[in-house]
């Protein structure tokens, strides 16, 4: 069976090194194609999401190799890191970041109930912990005076929903688990009013879709005949385009095989599943617009071996992910840059055994 992808974030932070040091790529022909822009030759340092808001700026967000959490920001033509305050303990990292400006950017912390919030002057800490174990499970912005942050309490298994209007916090339970595990796409907004999540029915043990509507989040369960019968399956990512449209991913694998491809389509009323002539491999990374009405996704073959793979109109295609100097990159997050064709894509260069030799953002278009 292939290297999984999810096993590879915490064990990039857990075998930690001593030095972290951040080098350029060299820099790449403007073409269309996907293309390394940016290396972070750091033993066990990991890059988890993306996110871009204009063409002039972007964030991604990760651990240093010292296993703090680190933000890279992309302005005036570059990427340069920006270190946050360590938290006590180890294995804390960047887990998920969300923006709509340069001032309005919030990332999730991964082993740890806490996320940051920049508002253009300063970071600004906000912690979820509570008496028994918490860890976030998503998050996402749609404005300055719109933010969600979900939880889950792993002593009474349940899910909260955390809101912040711009001045003041408001919780309310929700009725099932998210699944996203503050993990890329995994919750994922078009507006205020259209906020969509992987969860987990923790009385039927079924996966199933969480749906906000601007006024209350209801559970939106999937027909059973989506996935293949005598499969494994594993929901991925999961990303809201408008009120009526939303696409969700679904790893289907067994101990000999990988895939099929199953790829979900939200039009408004219910779950339906793509058909027609499918690529090999299964869906096993990130999901995002491609800026023209289709989508860039990532899948993985029987030899493990990763593919941007691109939907759009019912016909697909693919390309291998590049390779890094040290290695095959990993690709756990894609953002289409707004009003653009173009995206960014972060990724872990992958040595085995949950460690890696650093991590890459990539880029599409120009």
């Amino acid at each position: 069976m292939p290297f999984r992808r999810r096993c590879t974030i915490v064990g990039a932070v857990a075998a930690l090194a001593a030095v972290s040091m951040s080098i350029p790529a060299a820099q790449a022909a403007r073409s269309p194609g996907w293309r390394i822009v940016y290396d972070i030759h750091a033993l066990n340092s990991s890059l988890d999401d993306v996110t871009a808001t204009s063409a002039g700026n972007a964030w991604a967000s990760g651990a240093t190799s010292a296993g703090t959490p680190v933000v890279y920001r992309w302005e005036r033509g570059h990427w340069r890191a920006i270190s946050r305050p360590g938290l006590k303990g180890e294995m804390v990292f960047g887990a998920s970041v969300t923006a709509t400006s340069d001032s309005n950017a919030w990332v999730a912390l991964g082993n740890d109930p806490a996320v940051d919030h920049w508002n253009g002057r300063r970071w600004t800490r906000i912690s979820f912990a509570a008496a028994q174990q918490v860890q976030i499970s998503g998050i996402v912005t749609t404005g300055p005076a719109d933010t969600w942050v979900l939880t889950e309490n792993f002593g009474t298994r349940v899910e909260t929903a955390h809101h912040y209007n711009g001045r003041k916090w408001t919780s309310k339970t929700l009725p099932i688990l998210v699944t996203s595990g503050a993990f890329a796409d995994g919750v994922s907004a078009s507006s205020a009013a259209s906020i969509w999540a992987w969860g987990y029915n923790v009385k039927t043990m079924a996966a199933e879709t969480l749906h906000y509507n601007g006024r209350s989040w209801r559970v939106v369960s999937l027909p059973g005949n989506l996935v293949p019968a005598g499969d494994s399956t594993q929901s991925e990512q999961i990303l809201a385009q408008s009120r009526t449209s939303a696409w969700a991913t679904v790893d289907a694998f067994s101990a000999t095989s990988v895939g099929p491809v199953v790829l979900l389509h939200w039009a408004g009323h219910r779950w339906s599943k793509i058909t027609g002539k499918l690529p090999a491999g299964a869906l096993t990374g990130p999901i995002a617009p491609d800026g023209r009405g289709g989508l860039w996704l990532v899948t993985e073959n029987a030899k493990g071996v990763r593919y941007f793979a691109h939907y759009r109109a019912g016909k697909w295609s693919s390309v291998k992910v590049p390779a890094a100097t040290a290695g095959a990159t990993d690709i756990n997050s894609l953002a289409l840059i707004p009003g653009t064709q173009s995206l960014w894509a972060s990724g872990l260069v992958n040595l085995g055994f949950g460690t890696t030799s650093g991590s890459a953002i990539l880029k599409y278009g120009v």
